[in-house]
């Protein structure tokens, strides 16, 4: 689950594109392949949450490492090689 805290938030799934804005609220059911970015040039902030699953240590390790990009880019990219995330190309 994404909710969005501050600016802008586009998700997409490969059925579905959202743009969502503050207080929005959207699920992800497990293992559908999903994506999110800034579609502007503000800040975004997002809570995310996953019950159980590997998920869990993603989300630990881009919560303690990744503050600023693109300051973090390096570490950000580290942790999404080891948890297998992948950057749609666009």
């Amino acid at each position: 689950m994404y909710l969005v805290v501050e600016g802008e938030l586009l998700m997409h799934t490969p059925t579905a594109r959202h743009t969502l804005a503050p207080g929005d609220l959207v699920h992800v059911p497990p293992k559908t392949p999903h994506g999110y970015r800034n579609p502007t040039d503000k800040p975004t902030r997002f809570v995310a949450w996953a019950v159980g699953g590997p998920m869990d240590g993603f989300f630990h390790e881009m919560a303690d490492q990744v503050r600023a990009l693109p300051g973090d880019l390096g570490a950000m990219q580290n942790i999404m090689q080891k948890y297998g995330v992948e950057r749609a190309q666009h």
